[in-house]
């Protein structure tokens, strides 16, 4: 027996203006997305936006004339105000310094490393040869030092990228070396007064501080050479002293010196005299 079709019941219209009592919402919509905010990333940081960033500018001329003309200057605050224009974020500090890019200590460098730390925010340079011209330091800087680097004039730039361009301004940094060199040699060699022999060069003031220059390298360049006098004796007294207490003469501890291939500090060849100065000196310590 065939069975008879079912009827479907026709579809009722929904009136969507009444909500059932238990399902009303109590709370607001900012409390709800507070409420999934804080159940969905209970644990994750949130991330700062480009345009609230924030960064501590880094500026450097090579120059004292650079630095009093704005030479360089200049053209690092347009691109700086370029990049900021370009990808927002507030600037909290800027540093300016009046150093070579080849030295190593560079006290306004640091102070803008600090202040990153301090505020969280990233360094923004001008170009990476306003940064660094040597390689190594450079590579440091942007590896070791745990702070985002920026440099205004390539903000897409890529790890590739500026690694090549750290190795070229390294290169042209030794080439402008070079370069510096011939120069003042060419000139020297055509009759030309260099530096501090140009007439009028000393002035009352100025020779003033040269001499107090002078005092102070001659006290630095002593103390160096006493310290590594004393480092130098540290290391061959106990040699020489166990070869006398074995009842060595002078002239026997030095073919035992020269046949261990022990070198003497200044000297070309080791001395009788030496070795007898060098027993005095550690005595004389030893008393004090």
């Amino acid at each position: 027996m065939a069975r008879r079709p079912t009827k479907k019941a026709e579809p009722t219209a929904r009136d969507f203006s009444k909500k059932p009592a238990d399902k009303v919402c109590t709370f607001s919509i900012d409390e709800r997305k507070q409420k999934r905010y804080t159940v969905k990333n209970a644990f994750k940081k949130p991330q700062r936006t480009a345009s609230k960033m924030h960064y501590v500018v880094y500026y450097r001329v090579s120059t004292q004339k650079q630095g009093r003309t704005g030479h360089g200057l200049d053209a690092q605050r347009r691109d700086v105000q370029h990049f900021i224009d370009y990808r927002g974020g507030t600037v909290v500090a800027e540093f300016q310094e009046i150093e070579s890019g080849r030295k190593h200590h560079r006290p306004q460098l640091e102070e803008a490393l600090e202040a990153c730390r301090l505020h969280r925010a990233a360094l923004l340079v001008g170009t990476q040869s306003r940064l660094s011209r040597n390689r190594a330091e450079f590579f440091h800087l942007l590896d070791e030092s745990g702070i985002p680097i920026e440099f205004a004039d390539d903000p897409h730039g890529s790890p590739l990228s500026i690694g090549v361009k750290a190795l070229a301004a390294d290169d042209e940094a030794r080439l402008i070396s070079r370069r510096t060199r011939e120069a003042l040699a060419s000139a020297k060699a055509k009759g030309v007064k260099l530096g501090s022999s140009r007439e009028g060069h000393w002035t009352p003031a100025r020779d003033k501080k040269r001499q107090e220059a002078l005092a102070r390298g001659r006290e630095t360049a002593m103390q160096q050479r006493s310290a590594a006098s004393a480092e130098f004796r540290a290391r061959v007294l106990p040699v020489i002293q166990e070869l006398r207490d074995k009842g060595l003469s002078f002239r026997a501890i030095v073919a035992e010196l020269e046949k261990k291939k022990i070198p003497p500090r200044r000297a070309d060849k080791w001395t009788p005299n030496r070795v007898r100065l060098i027993l005095l000196e550690g005595q004389t310590t030893d008393e004090k």
